[in-house]
């Protein structure tokens, strides 16, 4: 019997988790609520900060192909990739870091995927983007893009998501994660002070 393995990959952004998805408390110190949105979070030198909470979803085709996939123990031939764009500043200037101002740097975090349920013929991914650490503003703009892959081979399409947030004065001014792509401004909203 020979299949065709495809998955429509989708990024929820509102809404409560999953069950079978890892909850945010399992990747991040301080979590939001156990929804999908941006939400503002305590924050150890910040006072808040803002937190875009996604799950991305692969649903698996044909129907029933996970159960198979299950049986032979191969779930952990997939790798639900991500990758971003981004453009953060700190106190009105750019803050340059190994994902910063780059075009579709690497973000996979497979710690936070949820593979075993591929029983149910669908996988999870989740994550949860922050504003970087700053004395007196900060600002952060992503983009991010989505996909699956069996043994190192794309089998999904694209799911585009983006995440924003700005914080000045010790709150945060503004926090907003949604489907598609925003432009990602080449300076800073707040300047230097």
């Amino acid at each position: 019997m020979l299949w065709s393995l495809w998955a429509d990959l989708s990024v929820l952004t509102t809404g409560p988790r999953p069950p079978q998805a890892k909850p945010w408390s399992a990747g991040a110190l301080v979590p939001g609520p156990d929804r999908c949105s941006a939400f503002e979070v305590q924050a150890f030198s910040m006072g808040t900060n803002a937190r875009g909470q996604i799950i991305a979803v692969a649903k698996l085709f044909p129907r029933g192909v996970g159960k198979v996939i299950h049986a032979a123990g191969k779930h952990a031939l997939f790798n639900i990739r991500r990758e971003l764009t981004a453009n953060d500043f700190v106190d009105g200037a750019p803050s340059r870091h190994k994902k910063s101002f780059k075009v579709w740097a690497d973000d996979t975090l497979t710690n936070m995927q949820a593979l075993t349920a591929v029983f149910n013929d669908e996988l999870y991914d989740t994550d949860a983007p922050d504003l970087p650490p700053a004395t007196q503003t900060s600002e952060t703009y992503n983009n991010f893009r989505q996909w699956l892959e069996w043994e190192g081979r794309p089998c999904s399409n694209y799911a585009y998501w983006y995440f924003q947030a700005r914080w000045k004065d010790q709150k945060v001014t503004l926090k907003d994660v949604g489907q598609g792509a925003i432009p990602l401004p080449p300076r800073a909203f707040y300047s230097k002070p």
